[in-house]
């Protein structure tokens, strides 16, 4: 292959290469992708690259008249490397040029193409899930150490237990759950969520997906025998945590087993804190697929501060600081004492 051009964009490099000798069943180029390194975390950057492969192959097996992205000839996991169809320079100005630009008409004009765009790209994907799921799993490399402890440790607490999971999101760790609980009920507010993870649980027999706010666990029907929420218990509100905690250990009742899983914060974390004068919540900013940013709350916690948390409501409380998670599990005291957050 002969180098024929080189230029970057916010999160790649990407080079052009012509294939030489030309052959008739071979592109004349292609383009070779490879996202900037996250030295400081290369297990996301492993997933980023992961994340984007698999979506390239599902996009591109969907049979549409108009394609939703270029075709992927290939990857490389090992130097995250992409090789994909050269659909030429791009020499027209951009949709977010024209739309913050000072013509209305070229706005609106841009505006709505790009709406229709989206849109064509969820009404063809809607209800596929099945289908990327598979290709993320076959593409997946295997998990860091830590993750199989993380597994490990949550597939332990809920041997033969009868779950409640909250706040389910996709139902990644309901998976685990469910391979060795003797049943699941996993809720979620988002229905976004809830029909992915539908789609994604239908094959376990033993999880029912529900609709429910974690606040309002009443509603719920079912006797169970241990609790669950994976990146949950950071989004909750300080000052709500011990009405929460009370609520969901009155709900499950004494003698059930709880697992709780949540982000360390790290200094080198690419998603910087937002802190709010008094409000004892920090926040963080997240980027949806169409560019659009909003704020969640991200309560980061220390080994010292859960322990102070669930002990007056725990026994046999056990606090895992993992490198870029915690995890924890006890079993709900008879008596729940008034818990306190400090």
């Amino acid at each position: 292959m002969t180098l024929r051009d080189t230029w970057t964009t916010w999160k790649s490099l990407v080079v052009r290469c012509a294939i030489a000798p030309p052959a008739s069943h071979l592109p004349a180029t292609i383009i070779a992708k490879r996202p900037y390194a996250l030295l400081n975390d290369p297990f996301a950057h492993q997933v980023s690259f992961i994340n984007e492969w698999a979506a390239l192959v599902f996009l591109e097996q969907i049979a549409t008249d108009l394609p939703l992205a270029p075709r992927c000839y290939g990857g490389d996991s090992t130097t995250s490397v992409l090789v994909l169809e050269d659909l030429g320079n791009d020499d027209q100005t951009t949709a977010q040029v024209l739309v913050f630009g000072t013509d209305p008409r070229r706005a609106e004009a841009a505006l709505l193409e790009h709406v229709a765009l989206i849109g064509y790209l969820h009404a063809t994907t809607i209800g596929k899930y099945r289908a990327y799921a598979a290709i993320r799993a076959a593409l997946n490399p295997p998990a860091q150490p830590w993750v199989q402890m993380l597994i490990q440790a949550l597939q332990t607490a809920l041997a033969d237990r009868h779950v409640l999971e909250l706040a389910c999101g996709t139902g990644h760790w309901t998976s685990y759950a469910a391979a060795v609980a003797r049943s699941v009920t996993a809720t979620d507010i988002a229905p976004a969520m809830l029909a992915c993870a539908r789609d994604k649980l239908h094959m376990h027999r033993n999880v029912t997906v529900v609709a429910t706010d974690a606040y309002r666990l009443d509603e719920v029907v079912g006797d169970f025998t241990a609790g669950l929420a994976m990146q949950w218990f950071s989004h909750i509100p300080k000052a709500h945590v011990p009405g929460f905690l009370s609520h969901w250990h009155t709900r499950l009742g004494p003698g059930a087993v709880v697992f709780l899983g949540d982000n360390r914060w790290r200094a080198d974390d690419s998603d910087p804190l937002i802190i709010i004068r008094d409000d004892p919540n920090p926040y963080e900013i997240r980027t949806l697929p169409d560019g659009h940013q909003y704020t969640i709350i991200k309560n980061y916690y220390s080994a010292d501060e859960l322990r102070t948390m669930l002990a007056p409501a725990a026994e046999d409380l056990r606090i895992t600081i993992g490198q870029r998670w915690w995890w924890l599990s006890y079993t709900i005291a008879e008596r729940d004492h008034d818990i306190q957050l400090t």
